[in-house]
């Protein structure tokens, strides 16, 4: 608008200097002022003109200073765009690829000038098209970016996890231009995942598992191989292995024999092999100081090498677990835990769970042993009772103050008390000693105590019908 209004003000100036220097009646002096007039309509133009550029050059500046920060965050945000650690794509509508960052093209492993005209859903696998594909249609009328996890197959390597971000753009008119995609590689946090899992997994078992074992301490401890063949299911289970055997000593410990062999595939149940200790004295020599021989490499092990040609070679086995048994500090026995196939390698809850088999049979075997010394001394009490029940003299017993703390029953017929007489009157048999005797009784006695000497003394003591 401006430079309109100049222009119309120098046409206006300039047909009026013409008309006026034309007409015929104008004197010299008059033509002089009509120029001087002229000039300064043109003066005062020019001015607002020179205004004009100044402000013109200033705006333009100003527009190449704009358009080169603008230029400067469009390249800031290209190499954001380039080095971002996360796949980024950009497509079309349909999912066709018109730009992607490195990460992306590391990502699908493709070069990123061979990326751009392909379909995205090319790169997913299989599987997983249908819903890539159903995903895909579902954003073309969504307006809030949506995420979700997919399988992508790589044009090199292999198939990754992956987690999508997909973005959608809309232009001024609302409808939809493009797609931006956000892929990362989550393959390996799935795969701690799912190893988390696992553990969880084996832990819930193996605990499963030693609360069962708890159960056997309390069953018929007289059926030996039948709470060990418990065991060793109960253990093959907990860990998923093919072989769990339990093998204890013999007296000398010259040997050890298995007690129960379980098989997992057929579950069978086997005993009565035997290994000489002598033969494998590195293996044992370990079993004396360590809680658990974790063997991932059985053959190659040096602590249980020793096995590899006569015994691991033959059935396969890869990988072994061994804890050792032990009954009042002393080795007893061992159980074997077997892999076979592929080497496996043991880890610290593994190892611990073995441990705590290998206790709960040394727990068991306590408890056996010490039911059997319990019945042994129940069956000596029992026949010392009837001995002591069945002779004809009194058998008593003392403490060193004189109390009587037992009488056999014979006392009623030998002096005419009952035993429970004598024990609930305090037992002070010395007090029915005959006078002239309880000294020398009570000498002797205090004697057996004092120097251990047998006390074997005649002396008269008053019967319950007051004779001696």
């Amino acid at each position: 608008m401006i430079f309109e209004e100049i222009a119309q003000r120098l046409e206006g100036a300039l047909g009026r200097a013409n008309g006026r220097l034309q007409g015929k009646s104008t004197a010299p002096s008059e033509q002089r002022e009509l120029l001087a007039e002229s000039v300064e309509e043109f003066s005062a133009a020019l001015e607002q003109l020179q205004v004009i550029d100044e402000e013109m050059r200033r705006q333009n500046d100003e527009l190449i200073a704009t358009r080169a920060a603008v230029e400067a965050e469009r390249r800031r945000y290209q190499e954001l765009f380039e080095l971002a650690p996360g796949g980024y794509v950009v497509t079309d509508s349909v999912g066709v690829i018109r730009e992607a960052n490195y990460a992306a093209k590391m990502l699908l492993g493709v070069p990123r000038h061979k990326l751009e005209g392909k379909p995205l859903v090319v790169f997913v696998d299989k599987d997983h098209r249908r819903d890539f594909r159903l995903r895909l249609a579902a954003m073309q009328r969504a307006d809030q970016p949506e995420e979700w996890e997919i399988r992508l197959r790589p044009r090199k390597g292999d198939q990754i996890e992956a987690a999508l971000k997909c973005v959608p753009v809309h232009d001024g008119r609302g409808n939809l231009a493009g797609l931006r995609w956000l892929l990362r590689d989550i393959t390996e946090r799935k795969r701690v995942q799912e190893a988390v899992l696992e553990s969880e997994r084996r832990l819930r078992k193996q605990t499963w598992a030693l609360r069962r074992l708890a159960s056997c301490h309390r069953r018929n401890l007289d059926d030996l191989d039948g709470v060990l063949k418990e065991i060793t299911e109960t253990a093959a289970d907990a860990l998923d292995l093919e072989r769990t055997s339990i093998w204890l000593f013999n007296e000398d410990c010259s040997l050890i024999r298995c007690a129960d062999l379980f098989e997992l595939t057929t579950r069978t149940h086997s005993n009565g092999f035997e290994l000489e200790a002598a033969r494998h004295p590195r293996y044992f020599k370990a079993l004396e100081v360590q809680r658990a021989i974790a063997a991932h490499d059985a053959c190659a092990d040096p602590r249980t090498a020793e096995f590899a040609e006569s015994y691991f070679s033959q059935l396969g086995i890869t990988s072994v677990l061994d804890a050792p048994i032990r009954l009042g500090g002393k080795l007893v026995g061992v159980i074997w835990h077997e892999h076979v196939g592929t080497e496996r390698r043991w880890t610290l809850e593994e190892e611990n769970f073995a441990g705590s088999i290998a206790e709960s049979v040394s727990l068991i075997l306590e408890a056996r042993e010490h039911k059997r010394a319990e019945e042994a001394l129940r069956r000596s009490e029992e026949k010392y009772r009837l001995l002591v029940e069945n002779i004809p003299d009194v058998t008593w017993w003392a403490d060193s103050r004189g109390r009587t703390t037992f009488v056999s029953p014979n006392l009623e017929r030998v002096l005419g008390y009952t035993p429970e007489e004598i024990c609930e009157a305090g037992g002070r048999w010395l007090s029915r000693i005959h006078p002239s005797d309880v000294s020398r009784v009570q000498e002797e006695y205090e004697a057996l105590f004092t120097s251990g000497s047998t006390f074997d003394c005649e002396y008269r003591i008053l019967t319950k019908d007051d004779r001696w």
